[in-house]
């Protein structure tokens, strides 16, 4: 068909909605449920620039919270009064993040755990240049075995929940053993525009994510996303907000 991939244990290739071979394409991959697609948006730099708040996306999951055998890092690491094991909502950080080792940053200097999907670690140098201008404060990281604080690395300290709004028909479930409405990973679109507020980056009040697995959104201003783009933040990606009317 002409359509360049990426082989391996999984086969990887990018092709536009929009291409005459996708329909071809999808039929060969789909038959019997036995391949996938994701699909995913590409913004051009004005639409990035012109948008109030994006969300931050990573590009970069390198390592676990620790202990990661048996989950034992949520007990350490969250208050679990409110906990759903079930949809995985709830938790409240209370102690710090626990790393195997210091991160290898390489050419990157912004990372994510992987299974947190809401919190970020940074650099500590980043850290001061790109987020503390902008009353964002951070929490140290400490190693699993001995609890010694690592110079390397911190975590952005978000204390800021703010409502989306216009979620429209975005699909959503409703956790039958707390109560609580998970939104679905929203893909291949603008992300939904938040109330506004002086924050810098804070977390969304809804929550996002599937089985038990539960986060909420990570957005940024125009103004944060600037710096961090000068500062060359590297190991995320932005989806711009859709941008609301100001009300009066």
């Amino acid at each position: 068909m002409g359509i360049p991939f990426k082989d391996g244990f999984i086969c990887v290739c990018k092709i536009a909605e929009n291409d005459i071979r996708w329909s071809q394409l999808n039929e060969l991959i789909n038959p019997n449920n036995e391949g996938t697609h994701i699909v995913y948006a590409e913004f051009t730099a004005k639409e990035l620039g012109a948008a109030n708040y994006l969300e931050i996306a990573s590009k970069w999951h390198h390592g676990y919270p620790e202990p990661s055998d048996g989950n034992e890092y949520r007990e350490l690491t969250y208050n679990l009064d409110e906990y759903c094991p079930k949809c995985g909502s709830g938790k409240r950080q209370k102690a710090p993040f626990r790393f195997k080792k210091s991160p290898v940053w390489g050419q990157k200097n912004i990372l994510q755990l992987n299974w947190i999907f809401d919190e970020y670690f940074v650099k500590p140098e980043i850290w001061k240049e790109v987020f503390e201008p902008f009353g964002i404060g951070c929490q140290p990281v400490v190693l699993d075995k001995s609890g010694r604080e690592l110079d390397t690395v911190v975590q952005l300290d978000l204390t800021e929940q703010v409502e989306l709004v216009d979620l429209g028909e975005a699909p959503f479930n409703t956790c039958d053993s707390c109560g609580r409405l998970k939104y679905l990973p929203l893909t291949g679109c603008f992300m939904p525009a938040p109330n506004f507020t002086n924050a810098a980056m804070f977390r969304s009040n809804q929550y996002f994510g599937s089985g038990a697995s539960a986060w909420r959104m990570v957005i940024v201003s125009q103004e944060l996303y600037a710096k961090a783009q000068s500062a060359n933040l590297k190991g995320v990606s932005y989806v711009p907000c859709l941008s609301r009317i100001r009300e009066g």
